[in-house]
């Protein structure tokens, strides 16, 4: 809400405070956001998007910074509530905020607001609130948008999912391990999963705990992406299936009703995974309310919750049983991609596993293809650029590995950057290793390319690989 002539226009104080911050070391921008007249102050940090409203009006400024979280335009809004102050040169109202007081309220989603408030106060940022409005200066702001980011980014909310998880997969594993038709099981898993070409991970009855860890962890994984968009195409949630059926037909329906729909890329394994598994009504009611639990902190769902899950649960296993592999570590992957600065080009990781470098990838080129916009004065509904950023970003991202379960995993981690935007195909390929039984070549996964320059299909030599997006069975 504008004020009359004789106080500062709200537009003017954004951009001003957005200089500030710039000087103390925030890397903002004054953009408008959205068909409105009034310029907010976003700004970049630790790969984090921060919305900062600021007005006149407490309410005015609540409603926006609330608006933009619950649009997942931001990863974090702070609503801004301004005193009025009488109009001055640029030079006299920067030194005015600079010594006044104002009063802030931090939007984040519902399920970290407590435990943000509560690390604030013990880390002396702030003192009482009213109403959770506190009365801050330009330097405690500045802390505030610190540690809020630093909060948000740890891995103390992280770590308790992966608790509950590694819980969950433990007790999975265990019951399948005691099933009288466990070998079975076994082995009718490691068929969807890793079965290709002749290539071998090992004798399935020596390695269920691993075969049965991965089982798990693809069906929570695609129940927790169900939930994340079954409102986009107006499906019933899996809390009121499950009331009409067990939980195991819930899920079965749930994958079949999205199927019919499209992706491909997420389902079409792990209804196979789930039509040979024998009946756990227990564990499915469990995988369903920790799966309905995830998609409820939307705050994680952007942070390569499904990375750091695989990592944790599948890669203590894969270790138990002799067969770890070599991964980026999530930290170095968000360092490297945010020093490279990509932007909307052709990007593939030529082993992909869970999709980490690609997710890093994915978090960079949206920081530079939103300042390229502001730098360009384009101005756009934000959940168009959003939208428009995501589709180009999945056409043009590229990822390979030699496992069907990993490439899986790497399309569950990159859609749940936009679950809402429906994508057709992705460019993840999971490629042959080992010995081709029709022809008696050899094929090297990924490594193929380093000894030809022929192109994908010629590499298969007529043996198409299973292609994330693609709905035909494997040859």
């Amino acid at each position: 809400m504008e004020t009359n002539s004789k106080y500062v226009f709200e537009n003017r104080l954004n951009i001003l405070l957005s200089e500030l911050l710039n000087e103390l070391g925030v890397i903002s921008y004054s953009e408008q956001l959205g068909k409105r007249s009034r310029r907010d102050i976003v700004i970049y940090y630790q790969g984090l998007r921060i919305v900062l409203e600021g007005s006149y009006s407490r309410s005015d400024a609540e409603r926006d910074a609330k608006r933009r979280v619950e649009q997942l335009l931001a990863d974090l809004a702070i609503a801004i509530q301004y005193p009025k102050i009488p109009n001055a040169t640029d030079k006299e109202l920067k030194e005015k905020l600079k010594s006044i007081k104002f009063y802030v309220k931090i939007v984040v989603p519902a399920d970290v607001s407590d435990s943000l408030y509560e690390l604030l106060r013990q880390r002396g940022v702030i003192a009482q609130s009213i109403g959770e409005w506190i009365e801050i200066d330009l330097n405690g702001l500045v802390s505030l948008i610190r540690e809020a980011v630093q909060f948000i980014i740890s891995e103390t909310h992280v770590r308790d999912v992966e608790k509950k998880v590694e819980e969950f997969i433990n007790d999975w594993i265990e019951i399948l391990i005691n099933h009288p038709q466990s070998y079975v099981i076994a082995q009718n898993l490691y068929d969807i999963l890793h079965k290709l070409y002749g290539f071998s991970i090992g004798d399935p009855r020596k390695i269920r705990e691993i075969i049965f860890a991965q089982a798990g962890l693809a069906l929570l994984l695609s129940a927790v992406y169900y939930e994340s968009i079954r409102y986009a195409h107006s499906l019933r949630p899996l809390a009121e299936l499950i009331k009409a059926t067990d939980a195991q037909s819930a899920l079965r329906k749930a994958f079949s009703d999205i199927l019919r729909i499209n992706y491909q890329p997420i389902f079409n394994t792990a209804l196979s995974i789930l039509n040979n598994l024998p009946p756990l009504r227990r564990r499915f009611e469990r995988l369903i309310a920790l799966a309905i639990e995830i998609a409820s902190k939307r705050s994680l769902l952007r942070r390569d919750i499904a990375g750091k899950i695989y990592h944790k649960i599948v890669g203590d296993w894969s270790v138990r049983k002799g067969l770890a592999t070599f991964y980026t570590q999530i930290p170095a992957a968000y360092l490297l991609l945010h020093l490279v600065k990509p932007t909307l080009s052709r990007i593939c990781d030529f082993a992909c596993g869970s999709g980490t470098l690609l997710t890093a990838a994915y978090n960079a080129a949206r920081v530079q293809y939103s300042l390229s916009l502001l730098e360009k004065g384009i101005d756009k509904d934000p959940r168009e650029i959003d939208e428009e950023f995501h589709r180009a970003f999945i056409k043009s991202c590229y990822g390979i590995d030699v496992l069907k379960y990993a490439t899986q995993i790497t399309a569950i981690n990159l859609a749940l950057h936009s679950p809402e935007t429906p994508i057709d195909e992705f460019n993840i390929y999971t490629l042959p290793l080992g010995l081709r039984k029709k022809n008696g070549t050899v094929s090297l996964g990924s490594l193929e390319f380093a000894r030809t320059s022929l192109r994908i299909d010629q590499i298969l030599l007529g043996e198409k690989a299973t292609k994330i997006g693609l709905s035909e069975e494997e040859e």
